[in-house]
């Protein structure tokens, strides 16, 4: 039985490993589409290709809510949404500074990616409590921390870009609105990661003392 559990682990781990290789080749893939199509042309050629930007906005009309097997009608209002605006012919240095904040988001999760299918590899050889896989689990943390950052900061960014440049009957548009800090929390889990990697670090060194003791 015992056996039929390591056995059963280790496929689960070497379709995981596989799965996120997959997963690398994709993103590759599409980095290889944008730096080809959007950001080669504009380089080169100062084309500026249609870019999506994130945006936050309210609606100004209250809407109207009918549930089902009642009589009552109820008004509600969506204090604060997120959306997505094409975008073309920006100017140049703005859209620079959209193709930097792709380039690190590809980065991050190229590097997270690759980060985790390392780890998964030392499991698989049964090596998983090293401090390698401790540091791993650190700079894991810390892309995520990074990729969040750069996630709040772009729509903060692009929504103050465009709050007062474009127009649409009946809704709002803002700079900053509550929506533009949602998920801010996950940097606590964040956080939380870097002690237990740091706990693994110490973990994993006190297993190769002891190692070399006996």
């Amino acid at each position: 039985m015992k056996k039929r559990t390591i056995i059963s682990a280790k496929s689960l781990m070497i379709f995981l490993r596989y799965s996120l290789i997959g997963l690398f080749i994709w993103n590759v893939l599409h980095l290889m589409v944008f730096l080809i199509f959007h950001l080669g042309p504009a380089v080169l050629f100062g084309e500026r290709k249609g870019v999506h930007l994130p945006i936050v906005f309210s609606p100004s009309n209250e809407g109207i809510l009918t549930l089902p097997n009642t009589d009552y009608e109820y008004m509600f209002h969506i204090p604060a949404a997120t959306g997505t605006f094409q975008a073309y012919g920006l100017p140049l240095k703005f859209f620079y500074l959209y193709s930097i904040s792709i380039l690190v988001y590809f980065a991050c999760i190229l590097l997270i990616t690759y980060l985790i299918i390392k780890m998964l590899k030392n499991a698989e050889n049964g090596t998983f409590l090293v401090i390698n896989n401790a540091i791993r689990l650190r700079y894991i943390a810390i892309l995520c921390i990074v990729t969040l950052l750069r996630d709040k900061v772009n729509i903060i960014a692009s929504s103050h870009y465009l709050k007062d440049k474009i127009e649409l009957p009946g809704l709002e548009f803002y700079d900053l609105a509550p929506y533009s800090f949602q998920n801010w929390k996950h940097i606590f889990l964040y956080l939380f990661l870097l002690i237990i990697a740091e706990a693994f670090r110490i973990g994993a060194q006190l297993k190769e003392e002891n190692d070399l003791t006996i």
